[in-house]
């Protein structure tokens, strides 16, 4: 069982805490294909509403801003590829609401030169 100090409120885990013992325990390739894995998921079932700037990367990449239409496992490689590259950043977001404490995950598209 996992320290007290692990866990917040009513007994669920601190996802801030997870995060750090997750992203010190795993390497890079291993992470790198979850966020990959996470952000295609995420957009083949829900839409590009949240993630824009990425879309408009893919959308260059594939010919569609429909990811219905793009083979998941080439938009996956592709997402991948753009990590790896440092071209994007896939991180989470912690933060609190009324809901208490939440996490979103978010994608940085950075400047390549």
């Amino acid at each position: 069982m996992p320290p007290s100090h692990e866990k917040s409120g009513l007994g669920h885990t601190d996802r801030k805490h997870v995060w750090h013992y997750i992203t010190e325990t795993t390497d890079g390739p291993v992470l790198r294909g979850a966020k990959a894995q996470y952000i295609t998921e995420y957009l083949t079932h829900n839409g590009d509403e949240n993630y824009k700037e990425l879309s408009c990367l893919i959308k260059d990449k594939f010919d569609t801003d429909d990811f219905h239409l793009v083979d998941s496992h080439e938009l996956e490689d592709y997402i991948e590829s753009l990590l790896e590259d440092g071209q994007i950043e896939i991180e989470p977001e912690f933060f609190e609401d009324e809901n208490g404490d939440q996490m979103r995950v978010i994608v940085k598209i950075l400047d390549v030169e």
